[in-house]
């Protein structure tokens, strides 16, 4: 697929919030509190993490709150996603949906009258300061992602946007070369080859180039074919190694062990 314009994310990102907010709608007290893949958030958490973060990207700041005793917050950003959440949940899961339905549909009014010159100036992000147009493609990516939360969560068949699915992949294939790098996993001239199969444009392959990983061939240690949504969820740390490993249509072909070490490898979401 091509790279999709700056109107077409949006456009995606409209879909995914709405669609969040449609699997949302209805749910009960037990539904709201049911956990999720992230540590320490519950259904209605997702929802208010992705409030936070818009909210921070229109300039407003954390709620104060200590949440430095929480074992899964490892950062600054964690602290700040924790700080929102406990301020939102006495109020409740649908609270929760009510605020995340006003505040998506103000951001997408302001995405959508928003200027050439707004798309590539420089905003917040929680990965530092990017263009506009950038912080929209980590944005999809992020609410895609919780998306596929709550479904996971709530027992529902994913249904994913295709937009919103391209663009977190390329995140995660853009991501991966860096993490085989700092794991040590190739020798110089070796290469791992993923098959992505249930995409487009399947193979893709890394090779150790005096010692750089890039996007290349070279000796095939390791070969393994798996649907893109495994690869994502192991990315993103909602499942473990053992888990990617032994999922529906994981096949692996040479070195086992290499590809147990590039799924411990490549969790880069923490």
């Amino acid at each position: 697929m091509e790279t999709p314009s700056t109107l077409e994310t949006i456009a995606a990102l409209g879909r995914v919030w709405k669609s969040m907010a449609d699997i949302t709608h209805g749910l009960s007290k037990e539904q709201w509190a049911t956990p999720t893949e992230c540590p320490g958030w519950d259904v209605a958490d997702q929802l208010v993490h992705i409030i936070g973060i818009e909210r921070q990207i229109e300039g407003e700041t954390p709620p104060s709150g200590d949440v430095g005793a929480l074992a899964h917050v490892k950062n600054p950003i964690g602290e700040w996603n924790e700080q929102w959440i406990l301020s939102r949940r006495p109020a409740g899961g649908d609270k929760a949906r009510d605020e995340f339905i006003e505040v998506t549909q103000r951001r997408l009014r302001s995405l959508n009258a928003a200027t050439a010159e707004d798309f590539a100036s420089l905003t917040w992000t929680p990965v530092g300061e990017r263009p506009m147009a950038e912080m929209l493609k980590i944005r999809l990516f992020d609410s895609f992602m919780h998306e596929l939360d709550i479904r996971r969560a709530l027992g529902m068949e994913p249904e994913p946007d295709a937009l919103g699915e391209q663009v977190s992949i390329e995140r995660a294939l853009l991501a991966i070369p860096g993490a085989l790098g700092r794991s040590n996993l190739l020798k110089t001239g070796e290469s791992l080859i993923v098959d992505l199969v249930d995409r487009p444009q399947p193979e893709h392959s890394w090779a150790n180039q005096d010692g750089r990983v890039v996007g290349a061939e070279g000796t095939v240690r390791s070969r393994i074919s798996l649907p893109a949504q495994v690869l994502l969820l192991r990315f993103c740390g909602r499942i473990s190694t053992e888990v990617a490993l032994g999922s529906p249509g994981v096949e692996i072909s040479g070195d086992a062990a290499v590809m147990r070490d590039f799924f411990d490898a490549i969790n880069v979401v923490p």
